[in-house]
């Protein structure tokens, strides 16, 4: 239950608390996570805040995930890794798509490349990708071969 007698819209149980000095930390299930309001990023997103009752910490819905911090939008992030390994389209063909930057996904696989374990878990669940797809790309974006990955796929395809 929430605070005043209203009952939670969330799953408070599945969440944990980031702050790494917290006793709690990264323990899910200990009722220590309480809703602490909404934030609102860019036009129309808007992205939960929590609280630790344990350390007094706040943070986000994005905590903890490959891309906290960006401005942007999940949907869009995404989009740019479906059309990348689903569709396998290059970058140039990605960015007209989702209304980006070329850089942008660049930026953004240099990112999740970096935090390589947690956002394969993120992508196979939200995308459903297999984990060969998965390390063609890491490889591709370690090698600074993203090119010639998306001409392969092209020569492929015809």
């Amino acid at each position: 239950m929430a605070g005043k007698g209203r009952k939670s819209k969330y799953n408070l149980m599945d969440k944990a608390c980031t702050n790494v000095a917290c006793s709690l930390y990264g323990k899910t299930g200990m009722s220590n996570i309480v809703s602490n309001g909404t934030i609102k990023v860019k036009q129309s997103e808007n992205r939960r805040r929590f609280l630790c009752k344990v350390c007094g910490k706040s943070f986000s819905s994005r905590s903890g995930q490959p891309f906290y911090g960006l401005r942007t939008p999940e949907e869009k992030i995404f989009s740019v890794f479906h059309q990348l390994l689903v569709k396998e389209k290059p970058i140039r063909e990605v960015a007209k798509e989702v209304k980006v930057k070329s850089d942008t996904i660049r930026r953004l696989l240099k990112i999740a490349e970096n935090d390589r374990e947690k956002t394969n878990e993120l992508l196979c669940k939200k995308l459903n990708v297999s984990s060969t797809k998965l390390k063609t790309l890491w490889d591709s974006v370690r090698d600074g071969t993203l090119h010639e990955r998306a001409m392969a796929i092209r020569r492929q395809k015809l």
